[in-house]
């Protein structure tokens, strides 16, 4: 009896497996990708965007450090 029982646990998780991959694949299919102009873009944007935070994070921090070692000092 507990071996019918494994076996039937068993069969419904690769049954499971099968039918989560098939939906996945039902699902990638209606996605709308997008094209190389927006995904070009898209990144350009966000490397401009990461550009400037860095240089304003670099800004501050050395203004901070300075300010920082000038009271530091007195």
């Amino acid at each position: 009896m507990a071996v019918a029982k494994d076996k039937v646990q068993k069969m419904s998780v690769v049954t499971n497996t099968r039918q989560f991959f098939t939906e996945v694949g039902q699902e990638m299919k209606k996605i709308v990708w997008p094209s190389r102009e927006v995904l070009t873009q898209a990144t350009v944007t966000v490397v401009v965007i990461t550009l400037v935070i860095t240089v304003y994070m670099g800004v501050a921090d050395i203004v901070l450090r300075t300010l920082y070692n000038a009271f530091n000092a007195l």
